[in-house]
């Protein structure tokens, strides 16, 4: 019988690793929000844009002096431009809660729109960690400097009585700018082992907005293959897929990621997800029409032609995941 809540220690693995190495997207003006009191901290007496909200607010992404009174302090980057898609084009380093980080002004090579996003200056991975204390504060510089924000996202899972993984997004908007808060931590057996936080300003007419999650209710049929010969049409119960737009990603109910490499197309008229277990033996392909309202899912075996099994039919979209019946 097909598992729809798959076994995937390979992912876990995996979406540990993402977190540690970074693929979020969470803290941009707490690196101005904090005043250290330290003898060679910046003061960020000429990048107070996160101290001032009107500041933020007054950006004009297109005119790019604006963008050169925030940057004009910072340091012009010479590093390697390995970054896909980005060119990165001006650098400081902050220390904030005795953290540092490093803020870059890039420009998106497919449009060359201009963003200020800030990141962990970490060199060495055992050190890639922020305390509870520390994220307890910039949580509250969050709430005092923006208020509410206009969307969550959250997809975090597990327990932490065992293990969990944080994670939530946020957004704002500042007339004409775009805030988005990415943060994401680690708890097991009850202990909090490290978090990490980023966030990016950006113009909000270039940039992405944070989409919502869509909760899909599957219904239909299967067939089994074992053999060349037909199959006997079965019914199958129904399960429940997530798809995170964000990360361009397919969660099971539980939010637990299926997918884990960004090998998911998506477009208006379909969204096609293609994973393999975490041994690489069995293929997954989930092709979602989104006009019609239908999906179908094969698997194979790798190794056995024959032996696959196909899944078709409607699904319903939900508000969210349902509440137990008891």
């Amino acid at each position: 019988m097909l598992i729809y809540d798959h076994e995937i220690k390979g992912i876990i693995t995996a979406v540990i690793r993402k977190s540690i190495y970074g693929h979020l997207v969470l803290l941009i003006f707490f690196l101005f929000v904090v005043h250290v009191a330290h003898g060679k901290v910046d003061k960020l007496s000429s990048t107070n844009i996160l101290i001032d909200k009107s500041l933020i607010s007054s950006i004009d992404w297109k005119d790019n002096s604006t963008l050169q009174t925030i940057t004009k302090r910072w340091s012009v980057y010479d590093g390697n431009q390995n970054r896909k898609g980005v060119k990165i084009i001006q650098k400081h380093e902050f220390l904030i809660f005795d953290v540092h980080f490093i803020a870059e002004l890039i420009q998106q090579k497919k449009d060359y729109s201009y963003a200020i996003f800030f990141k962990p200056a970490f060199t060495k991975v055992k050190e890639r960690k922020v305390t509870q204390e520390q994220i307890d504060k910039l949580a509250k510089h969050i709430k005092d400097m923006l208020g509410p924000p206009l969307k969550v996202v959250d997809t975090s899972f597990g327990s932490k009585e065992t293990f969990a993984i944080a994670h939530i997004q946020k957004e704002w908007i500042l007339n004409n700018t775009r805030i988005l808060l990415d943060y994401s931590a680690i708890t097991t057996y009850n202990t909090f082992i490290s978090a990490k936080f980023f966030l990016r300003l950006e113009d909000k007419s270039t940039s992405e907005r944070l989409h919502d999650l869509i909760y899909l209710k599957f219904d239909g049929q299967e067939k089994n293959f074992e053999s060349e010969n037909e199959a006997e049409i079965l019914p199958t119960e129904p399960f429940i897929f997530i798809i995170d737009l964000n990360s361009k990603t397919v969660l099971n109910r539980h939010k637990l990621p299926i997918t884990i490499r960004n090998n998911i197309d998506i477009s208006d008229d379909y969204i096609e997800a293609k994973w393999e277990d975490e041994k690489n033996q069995v293929s997954h392909n989930l092709r979602i029409d989104r006009l019609l309202g239908t999906f179908a899912w094969e698997i194979h075996i790798k190794g056995y032609e024959h032996e696959k099994k196909k899944i078709w039919g409607n699904y319903t979209k939900l508000d969210g995941i349902p509440d137990n019946k008891f």
